[in-house]
């Protein structure tokens, strides 16, 4: 079995940032960022995976898992985040790997620093699958509710988990295609005690927020501004997961040439489609993901 990575602490902008550094630091440099309500350990199988050749190292996003949690949750907040990670490895030119959320944090930093990512996989961080106008007014508002919503919160989930085996079985539900070994192991660094009993997630339920800092028209702007290679991969099923959570159903169309249209935007792209794969394609098909990023780095 592989050593575990090193725990450390990095500062944010204006916090504290928890990181993970699997070793290598004599190899080129890939930061991996995960996405909303995810953990950095989350993406343990692509650090696992490239850890011999690379200097691999993954942190919390502020408001996730063990960094610190202000409350203040703007894209630009997680941008500065990154930059200042990078500032403090002292790594040239790195790999910039992220998931979702992560997939949009790494690109608009890509656009903003053009010089220094050498390259960038995006996975599944490009947005639904839908055309923006297909998408009813009533959907865009009520994603606009959800967000100014989270900031009205206490502060607290809206239910408490029962002990780790039934939020086990909760996380293996929502991911049933994750190997129950790796969800058991995110449940276990990925939840805290609650105050009244029962466990809550490491994530502060305002960070849904961050969507209120986000827009299709911006990111596709940025898009154009990044110089380096950009892998984009999107999963055959995410629609499944943006009917589920974000509202949309399933009147909406899935426009075949919708991710392509965004793909195109890049100045170097390639596009990668992963078969039975929701949204969140590293605990639905690891393995198929991997291979697309190592023939990426290869190419």
């Amino acid at each position: 079995m592989s050593d575990p990575p090193r725990s450390l602490r990095l500062e944010g902008a204006g916090v504290e940032l928890q990181a993970y550094d699997w070793g290598n630091p004599g190899a080129p440099a890939m930061v991996l960022v995960h996405g909303l309500q995810d953990l950095a350990l989350g993406l343990q199988p692509i650090a696992e995976t490239f850890r011999d050749r690379y200097h691999v190292v993954a942190f919390d996003l502020r408001g996730h898992g063990d960094s610190d949690k202000p409350g203040v949750y703007a894209l630009p907040h997680f941008l500065a985040d990154l930059h200042a990670v990078l500032a403090q490895l002292e790594v040239a030119r790195p790999i910039l790997i992220g998931h979702s959320l992560g997939g949009q944090i790494v690109c608009h930093y890509a656009a903003a620093f053009p010089e220094v990512p050498s390259r960038v996989v995006n996975v599944e961080g490009l947005g639904p699958p839908f055309r923006y106008a297909d998408i009813p007014v009533e959907v865009r508002q009520w994603r606009l509710q959800n967000g100014i919503a989270s900031l009205l919160r206490p502060g607290g989930h809206k239910r408490p988990l029962g002990d780790l085996e039934d939020a086990w079985q909760l996380y293996c539900r929502f991911h049933p295609r994750l190997d129950p070994a790796q969800a058991r192991r995110i449940v276990e660094i990925g939840t805290t005690e609650h105050p009244h009993g029962g466990l809550i997630w490491k994530w502060d339920p305002h960070v849904d927020s961050v969507g209120l800092t986000l827009s299709p028209e911006i990111s596709e702007d940025r898009f154009r501004w990044i110089e380096c290679p950009v892998l984009v991969v999107t999963a055959a099923d995410a629609a499944e997961f943006y009917r589920g959570r974000g509202g949309i159903d399933a009147e909406t169309p899935v426009d075949p040439n919708e991710i392509g249209r965004r793909v195109r935007l890049f100045r170097s792209a390639t596009h990668v489609e992963i078969a039975d794969a929701g949204h969140m394609v590293h605990f639905d098909q690891p393995a198929r993901l991997i291979e697309a990023i190592d023939q990426f780095l290869a190419s």
